[in-house]
């Protein structure tokens, strides 16, 4: 995820994004390129009627709305799969520290 300072965040507000957009990085579609391969396949592929190998896959273009990666913990697993459907969708995602 991007990480912006409050600083920046703030500026934007007030129509300077140049600091923010210096900290934005790669476009969100990289963002998703860059998670680790032991996330790749969906959590649901051995149950999931809708399966298709190559594109129940994260780095996939025609990635489904369904995806979710495979991490064990419920709660990570949904906030994992809403933050790849945003980027897939071109929507940043900005933690401000």
């Amino acid at each position: 995820m991007t990480r912006a300072t409050q600083a920046a965040v703030d500026h934007a507000y007030r129509r300077w994004s140049r600091p923010l957009t210096d900290q934005l990085g790669p476009p969100p579609v990289g963002c998703r390129m860059k998670l680790r391969k032991d996330f790749e396949l969906c959590y649901e592929r051995k149950r999931c009627p809708l399966r298709d190998e190559k594109k129940c896959r994260i780095h996939s273009e025609d990635l489904p709305w369904c995806f979710e990666p495979e991490i064990e913990d419920e709660a990570v697993r949904r906030v994992a799969a809403e933050a790849v459907q945003r980027w897939k969708e071109g929507i940043y995602i900005v933690v401000i520290v």
